[in-house]
């Protein structure tokens, strides 16, 4: 037992320099103001990063560049361009990987018309990544239809999205196009409205495929409700994809922007509403839709730790992991941004992480974009420093998703508030870890229970989670009801070591008199 005191002493105590995160990711040749980091996608020990205002054959070509994990490092191998670009054509709006194949957007190709856009396929060919196709709709495409505004590659399977496009609803409807590879060549074979396609509605602004199922999203106008915003569920069975499901927001909010970002996983469905005002002007929200055997259902609906117009909800789920990026937040300044990781546990999606980069600062973006693969996330910084004078922008990799695991529930405070205790860094003896309690009651005290095991015991009328306990530390909530802090986990730190933490908040406004938040066990080294 006191071999456990003296770590946990040693856990919260001196400050330390920097997360558990990769070296950033840095384009080889960025200059300011390239936004590298603009899209972001990660497939097994390969990512992709695009730069839309990269000048590499033109001014604002773009670019994107391939990263691959070598030796635990992430570096550069490739830098893709695409066969035809030119000056503005902005290629590497999207991007997506998967397998041996990725493909990257560009919405502003001029090859049929200023803003016509397109899409590339590149493939890796004895460790070279090559252009193998060059995708544009086969009917003859408009001008400012914005072909490749959002793309998508999966298992012989692309899919394109051209937001802007007219048909037979009216002008600016939008259209998802379908390519798959037959016999080595990528051809369309499909072209794809919403069923209830309406002008102006921008069906394909945002998209995701998993397997056979594709979500998509629209910023139509729902009933009267300018701007709210609208998400279709798409099955492909026989190779022929076929509308499923709409899902809308339950109340609709004008120019909320439901669906502006969608991603799937398995039977998950997370979209965002990225101005949404549910705690604030634009602060921004996300819905959770999973599916009960015969249609998606909402099952949770998150929020960030702010009022501030943080733009909450650049996402994608992995399974039970979902990350949110809130480029715009000024927890570290204004637009330094941060991201978030929520965990489903025991039902229940849960906020089990924060994340910022140890050097991000004000005006960075940081989660601008993210991406999710196994327990490693990617999290883009369109306009942070690359450390040679040039706003050229930077990417990070997170490596630290399943040592930290959530359980029990909390209990709300004033105004029916739950406070939050959130995790994130490395769990690994000499790593950084660090804390952070949200939502409490302004200026009041919070304190931190640290115990040994998983418990269920009331407490003046909330329930105390760990026990038994090794310390309760007292930590003084700011004018926002958080605190926020890094410790170094010990380097001699014999392991395996679990610990369970808990935070209470003195609020005498609630109706208990305390409000809670529930437990994380911490695994250390195991």
């Amino acid at each position: 037992m006191l071999r456990q005191v003296v770590i946990v002493v040693c856990l919260l105590a001196g400050p330390v320099a920097a997360q558990c995160e990769s070296p950033p990711l840095l384009a080889s040749d960025g200059l300011n103001g390239d936004n590298f980091g603009n899209s972001v996608s990660l497939w097994q020990d390969h990512a992709i990063v695009t730069s839309i205002y990269d000048d590499g054959i033109g001014i604002d070509s773009g670019s994107a560049y391939v990263f691959e994990k070598r030796g635990g490092t992430w570096v550069q191998i490739s830098k893709l361009v695409a066969s035809d670009t030119a000056d503005m054509d902005r290629f590497g709006h999207s991007c997506g990987i998967f397998g041996d194949a990725c493909i990257v957007g560009d919405r502003y190709n001029q090859d049929l018309g200023y803003g016509s856009g397109s899409a590339y396929i590149f493939e890796r060919q004895g460790g070279v990544w090559v252009q193998t196709a060059y995708l544009v709709a086969a009917t003859t495409e408009q001008m400012d239809a914005l072909f490749g505004e959002a793309c998508d590659i999966g298992d012989g399977v692309a899919v394109v999205g051209a937001s802007v496009e007219d048909g037979p609803a009216g002008a600016n409807q939008g259209a998802i196009h379908i390519f798959k590879k037959l016999g080595g060549t990528w051809s369309e074979t499909q072209v794809i409205y919403a069923s209830d396609a309406k002008p102006n509605a921008r069906f394909g602004e945002a998209l995701q495929i998993d397997g056979n199922r594709m979500v998509v999203g629209s910023r139509a106008t729902v009933g009267t409700t300018f701007a709210a915003g609208e998400v279709y569920v798409f099955q492909s069975v026989g190779g022929v994809w076929t509308e499923t499901q709409k899902l809308t927001a339950p109340v609709p909010e004008p120019a909320g922007l439901f669906g502006e970002h969608v991603a799937i996983s398995g039977n998950t469905i997370a979209v965002s509403a990225l101005l949404e005002d549910s705690l604030g002007t634009d602060v921004g929200s996300v819905y959770v839709f999973e599916y009960d055997g015969t249609h998606f259902v909402q099952t949770a609906k998150l929020l960030p730790d702010t009022t501030y117009a943080a733009k909450f909800g650049v996402l994608e789920v992995s399974g039970d992991t979902l990350v949110v990026g809130a480029a715009f937040d000024a927890a570290k300044g204004t637009a330094a941004g941060v991201a978030y990781r929520f965990t489903k546990q025991g039902g229940t999606w849960k906020k089990t992480a924060k994340f910022s980069a140890s050097d991000t600062q004000a005006g960075d973006w940081f989660g601008s974009a993210v991406s999710v693969w196994g327990t490693d996330v990617l999290i883009s910084a369109q306009v942070a420093s690359n450390g040679s004078g040039q706003k050229s922008g930077k990417a990070y990799v997170f490596s630290e998703l399943d040592a930290l695991v959530p359980y029990g529930t909390g209990t709300p405070g004033t105004g029916g508030v739950t406070p939050t205790l959130t995790l994130s860094g490395c769990t690994e003896a000499g790593e950084t870890l660090n804390l952070a309690i949200a939502n409490g009651k302004p200026g009041s005290l919070a304190v931190l229970f640290l115990g040994v095991a998983k418990a269920e015991l009331p407490l003046k009328g909330c329930t105390l989670l760990t026990f038994p306990l090794l310390l309760q530390i007292a930590l003084p909530l700011d004018g926002t009801g958080s605190i926020a802090f890094p410790s170094t986990i010990p380097a001699s730190l014999t392991v395996p070591v679990t610990l369970d933490m808990q935070a209470f908040v003195v609020d005498p406004g609630g109706p208990k008199g305390y409000s809670s938040t529930d437990a994380t066990q911490l695994k250390l080294g195991g």
